[in-house]
């Protein structure tokens, strides 16, 4: 993901080319791609979206690789109901959220798949304090639900 970050034509987009970005937004790039841990970005007011490898497969075949430099609302339109409102508050106020197990279905590898995602979004600053982006941190791990349902616990 950082190569492909490197080599999009952000000229074309609302951000503009990379030369031009503010601090904040390459500290934040640059600290999401060399991550292990599964993170994606939503920033300005388009929420122009970046992600890592690590987050990659989250995405399947159908958001990936087209959600890069995509706005929010373009790329997630069968969940925006409810990550949406998320998003907005931590635009807004300031103040993060976070879900555990939350059941957010999205369309993956041409289908809506039922996605039980852990997950937290915190506001990205810049140096004046405003708020800028949204980061989201996400878990990686076995969906606890069909692996009890798989068990008979459930």
């Amino acid at each position: 993901m950082a190569e492909r970050t490197r080599n999009f034509d952000w000229s074309r987009s609302s951000l503009g080319p990379m030369e031009e970005w503010p601090e904040s937004l390459l500290i934040t790039v640059n600290t999401l791609l060399e991550s292990p841990h599964p993170m994606f970005l939503w920033w300005g007011k388009n929420l122009v979206q970046f992600y890592n490898d690590a987050y990659r497969p989250s995405l399947g075949d159908d958001k990936h690789p087209v959600a890069l430099g995509q706005n929010g609302r373009e790329c997630w339109p069968e969940i925006w109901p409810v990550i949406g409102p998320q998003i907005e508050q931590v635009m807004t106020t300031g103040l993060p959220t976070a879900s555990e197990d939350q059941l957010i279905p999205i369309y993956r590898d041409g289908k809506l798949e039922d996605v039980y995602w852990t997950y937290a979004y915190s506001p990205v600053r810049d140096s004046t304090g405003k708020i800028c982006g949204t980061l989201v941190t996400a878990l990686r791990r076995p969906n606890v639900r069909l692996r009890n349902r798989l068990c008979g616990k459930n």
